[in-house]
C-alpha cells in the first residue's frame, strides 16, 4: 500500500480526489501510482495605521486595508497587481521595521503583510534575468520612487523560472545598466540584482 503526505511539499497540499486511484503495474513489472498536488492559496495583505477612539489620549492601531488585498496560489506571478496595489506608498516588512518591499514578483510561500510607511525619493531597484544567452541579462523590472540606503534579502524575491545569483549592488549608488537593453542608457541612482535562468 502507499500513503501520500499530505504536506509534503512546501506550498502544496495533497488532491485526494486525483489521487484516490490504484496502483498499477506497467508492462515491466513497476508498480506505479499517481499522486496530486494542488498548489496552496495564500495572501498579500496591506496594513495602516489608523485613530481609533477619540479624547486627549486616542490609540493608533494597524488596520487591513482590505480593497489592496492580493490573492492568489503560490509561485503565480502577482507583479502586475503589486504594482497597482502597492503604488503611491511604500511598504514596511513588519509593523516596527524601517524595511521595505521593493516588489513581489510571485506569490511567497505563507503570502506577506505590508505595512504602510512615508518613504518617497529618486532611488530605483533593477530587477535582471538572464537570457537564453548564458551570461548575458535583460532588464525585467525597474522598481523606483523611494529612499533607500541598501538592499536587504527581502529584496530577493522569487521569480518563476529563475534563481537569484548572488550578484547584486547591495549599497545604494549611481550605476550602469546591467542589462543588454539598457546598459547604454543613463545612470540609474539605486541598485540591482541578477537573477540566473533555470535549467
Amino acid at each position: 500500500s502507499y500513503t501520500a503526505e499530505n504536506e509534503r511539499y512546501a506550498g502544496f497540499h495533497l488532491n485526494t480526489e486525483e489521487s484516490a486511484g490504484n496502483v498499477e503495474i506497467t508492462a515491466d513489472g513497476q508498480a506505479v501510482k499517481n499522486v496530486y498536488y494542488d498548489r496552496n492559496e495564500y495572501s498579500i495583505k496591506f496594513y495602516e495605521k489608523k485613530q481609533i477612539g477619540s479624547g486627549w489620549f486616542p490609540q493608533q492601531e494597524w488596520v487591513e486595508i482590505t480593497d489592496k488585498t492580493i490573492t492568489a496560489k503560490y509561485g503565480v506571478n502577482i507583479s502586475q497587481q503589486w504594482e497597482e496595489k502597492a503604488k503611491g506608498n511604500a511598504w514596511r516588512i513588519s509593523e516596527s521595521s524601517n524595511r521595505i518591499y521593493t516588489t513581489v514578483v510571485d506569490m511567497p510561500l505563507g503570502g506577506l503583510k505590508c505595512y504602510k510607511t512615508e518613504n518617497s525619493g529618486s532611488r530605483v531597484v533593477n530587477y535582471y534575468v538572464e537570457t537564453f544567452n548564458s551570461g548575458e541579462y535583460k532588464l525585467l523590472q525597474s522598481i523606483g520612487g523611494f529612499n533607500f540606503t541598501n538592499l536587504g534579502t527581502e529584496d530577493q524575491v522569487s521569480i518563476d523560472g529563475f534563481t537569484f545569483s548572488g550578484q547584486w549592488k547591495q549599497q545604494a549608488g549611481i550605476f550602469k545598466g546591467q542589462g543588454i537593453d539598457d546598459s547604454n542608457k543613463d545612470d540609474y541612482n539605486g541598485a540591482w540584482l541578477k537573477y540566473t535562468r533555470n535549467t
